[in-house]
């Protein structure tokens, strides 16, 4: 039996708006890995990269909440954030950094580790206020 909840999130103009704020961050967080106009930046950007792959993660969880499992969505993050910074070799104005792979890899486990903080909660919640 379908919540209410369920039935909301579901919905074809909901579910296109999950969809689209992935697509929308894929597109910028794209932009940004591989833009040849670098903004100067004061301080050095691993937070960025950091919060930039949690976010990311955590966008791709909210558009894909169908998958019960968030392995997946772990994998595509890992892997296109390697990828995002592989590519970068390519760019003559860009450079590889392992420092910043790490922090994209810590961000994207960060939002996993979330991910499952909250469903977990969220299933705790549900299972108390039922009984």
């Amino acid at each position: 039996m379908m919540t209410r909840l369920d039935q909301f999130l579901t919905a074809w103009p909901v579910r296109l708006v999950r969809v689209g704020q992935f697509l929308l961050a894929l597109g910028i967080f794209t932009w940004l890995s591989l833009t040849t106009q670098v903004a100067s930046i004061q301080t050095p950007d691993t937070w960025l990269h950091f919060v930039g792959n949690l976010l990311l993660f955590l966008s791709a969880r909210v558009a894909f909440l169908e998958l019960k499992s968030p392995w997946f969505i772990l994998l595509f993050v890992l892997v296109y954030g390697t990828s995002m910074e592989i590519l970068q070799l390519l760019l003559p104005s860009r450079y590889f950094d392992p420092v910043d792979l790490a922090a994209n890899w810590l961000g994207v486990l960060a939002g996993f580790c979330f991910s499952l903080l909250v469903s977990w909660l969220a299933k705790n919640y549900i299972n108390a206020i039922s009984d």
